[in-house]
């Protein structure tokens, strides 16, 4: 198999790869019932029960092994598993009960209800509301406030076209990649969220390749921030 960049996206990934000119085969813990979009995907079953075709990736299959596994049967199944010395399992559910009560052993009947857990990057805006980072706030986990106020900010401006380029990069009419006034600004405000939380979010080396990408943008004259009409946004 050969090998990729590591900053290429998993899609670019798993568009590359050809096992011996076959299918490339993504082996996921996805299952039903975890969302409406993932339910979607699983809708597209092809030769057997565990395996799925994700649209727009007709030479990659997905394997799900553990497709139709319940919560109680994943907790299971990690309470079970050998060679998890690396991971403290009292730690991992003691934080998924505290976001929604979601239970990893058997209850019992006079016990608190338990309830789904979801845990996902940080900063991703596909979900409205960040529920499991709010209620571990609630938890005592406060330095994640910090971080949780960014993404909030992050998501109101995601749409907002004084924040966004009116023109994507193929030159089409429509909402583009943030301008780079705004991704300086983005760069500020998550610096600042470091700072008040205590956590290392981003490295001295991943900001230098960040200004680098700024710097391109500049100098590209192909790059427009609103239809025919340059950006004369310059970086120090």
């Amino acid at each position: 198999m050969r090998q990729h960049n590591s900053n290429k996206s998993a899609s670019e990934f798993t568009g590359a790869i050809h096992i011996n000119d076959s299918n490339c085969v993504v082996v996921l813990g996805t299952r039903y019932d975890e969302s409406n979009e993932r339910n979607k995907i699983l809708n597209n079953t092809i030769d057997n029960e565990f395996m799925f075709q994700q649209k727009g990736y007709k030479n990659t299959v997905l394997f799900c092994p553990i497709v139709k596994f319940d919560t109680d049967d994943v907790w299971e199944g990690l309470l079970r598993a050998k060679g998890t010395s690396a991971v403290n399992m009292q730690v991992i559910s003691n934080i998924y009960k505290e976001i929604s009560g979601e239970c990893p052993i058997i209850r019992l009947p006079d016990s608190n209800p338990c309830s789904k857990g979801r845990f996902g990057c940080w900063t991703c805006t596909v979900i409205r509301q960040d529920k499991a980072s709010k209620n571990l706030i609630l938890n005592g986990y406060t330095s994640l406030k910090p971080l949780y106020d960014f993404r909030s900010w992050l998501l109101s401006i995601r749409d907002d076209i004084n924040f966004r380029c009116s023109v994507r990069r193929n030159g089409i009419k429509g909402l583009g990649p943030f301008r780079l006034s705004a991704r300086e600004l983005i760069l500020k405000r998550l610096q600042k969220a470091e700072e008040l939380s205590g956590h290392s979010l981003i490295e001295k080396d991943e900001i230098s390749e960040i200004q680098k990408l700024w710097v391109e943008d500049r100098n590209n004259s192909n790059y427009f921030e609103d239809q025919e009409v340059k950006s004369s946004y310059t970086i120090a």
